[in-house]
């Protein structure tokens, strides 16, 4: 299991690598499942990953999954609502990613 803090830094290592290498970078967008089990993060078969890239004049917007009720308090709904929380981040599903 991987908990949020190794995924982000996972994240950090693959954005990163994309950046500095054009095969690896082109892999990442034709075929991540491949290209992130090379930098060793896997994850189940049945999960899908849509690698994106943003431009000057195309960007990707992302909806994370709606919370169930009660998960977030009315607090947190405010800071969301109000623009001062932006929840754009990206949050590994409990227990199904690997870092190997």
């Amino acid at each position: 299991m991987i908990d949020r803090d190794d995924f982000q830094r996972a994240y950090g290592k693959v954005v990163a690598r994309a950046w500095s290498d054009p095969d690896f970078k082109a892999l990442l967008l034709k075929d991540a499942r491949t290209a992130l089990a090379s930098v060793g993060v896997e994850y189940p078969a049945d999960i899908q990953v849509h690698v994106r890239e943003n431009n000057a004049t195309e960007m990707n917007l992302v909806l994370p999954p709606q919370p169930a009720e009660g998960e977030l308090s009315e607090e947190e709904i405010d800071q969301i609502a109000s623009g001062s929380v932006v929840p754009c981040y990206i949050i590994p599903t409990k227990g199904r990613w690997q870092l190997k």
